[in-house]
């Protein structure tokens, strides 16, 4: 009989698996599990619509990180999905006569991003323009407080 009992509830798989499943939702719930690697992370979907209201703003001046955020999507899915659509995207550059107030700030302490921040650029257009310009780079963390 003992052995009959120990037969029917080892080794019982499919119970393990229900039971793990149901565990991780729980946890899931509470927030303190993070979904395992191997489960894909969920892209989120426009519709026509909403792809239609995207176009219409950026056309009308939105920025890229603006859509981002208002639509909960990345900035570069934003430019991937624009491209689809035939938009021609803008770009923001920093024109020549701009360069000697890059530098300004950047020598006076600000961080690149606090520059690029200024321009309505990221850090990178920054610290390419002080190459060009042979702009010596301060050690990284070096102006943590600005």
């Amino acid at each position: 009989m003992l052995v009959e009992l120990l037969t029917a509830y080892a080794n019982r798989t499919d119970v393990l698996a229900a039971l793990g499943k149901t565990m991780s939702g729980v946890a899931s719930r509470r927030g303190d599990v993070r979904a395992p690697a191997d489960v894909p992370a969920r892209h989120r979907r426009l519709s026509p619509d909403q792809r239609a209201e995207l176009v219409a703003q950026y056309q009308a001046g939105e920025t890229v990180y603006e859509l981002g955020e208002r639509f909960g999507i990345n900035r570069k899915t934003i430019s991937e999905m624009l491209k689809r659509e035939g938009v021609r995207l803008r770009y923001r550059s920093i024109e020549p006569e701009e360069h000697a107030e890059v530098i300004r700030l950047y020598e006076s302490g600000f961080s690149l991003a606090a520059v690029g921040e200024v321009f309505g650029v990221n850090a990178g257009t920054i610290g390419a323009i002080l190459a060009h310009n042979d702009v010596p780079r301060r050690a990284v963390g070096a102006n943590q407080w600005r």
